[in-house]
């Protein structure tokens, strides 16, 4: 069965280290997001690595549903619809089926409460959300958002 889940994110091996590089559409102002997401990545390397005939199934559709999709969640954030070939599915729905995908795996990594807390991020908003909150609500000034962004990283 292909894995059409791997649809906001962006997995890919070094060429020069042996290394798998992650690439997130959105960059984490809090720590503990990107511990949440590091911990997902790594649930589903090792997902995939226990799995390598997962790939075999992967089709021309497959794929142009996962650059769709790749879009969409750079697009849309926190409220992408994700296309699948039974119709759309929310983040929050998307989110689910991973996490429960890769349960075992992250239980077996150490870090299932981790990978389940992603869920929060999705509750409380990322910080793309926040950026474009603070855009708004200084009446679409940039610099309300360097200073929101300056502010969300400081370490105190």
């Amino acid at each position: 069965m292909p894995d059409e889940t791997h649809v906001w994110w962006a997995m890919r091996p070094s060429f020069r280290h042996p290394t798998i590089e992650l690439r997130a559409p959105d960059v984490c102002t809090k720590l503990e997001d990107a511990i949440l997401l590091a911990c997902l990545y790594r649930s589903l390397v090792r997902y995939l690595c226990e799995r390598p005939e997962l790939a075999e199934d992967v089709t021309v559709v497959d794929r142009a549903i996962a650059v769709e999709n790749k879009w969409r969640a750079q697009r849309y954030g926190t409220e992408c619809v994700f296309a699948t070939k039974g119709g759309g599915v929310s983040i929050q729905e998307m989110l689910g089926q991973v996490i429960a995908r890769v349960s075992g795996d992250a239980a077996a990594l150490g870090c299932l409460a981790e990978v389940e807390r992603c869920r929060d991020i999705l509750v409380r908003g990322s910080s793309a959300d926040a950026q474009i909150r603070a855009y708004q609500l200084s009446g679409h000034d940039l610099k309300a958002v360097n200073q929101w962004i300056a502010e969300a990283t400081v370490v105190g």
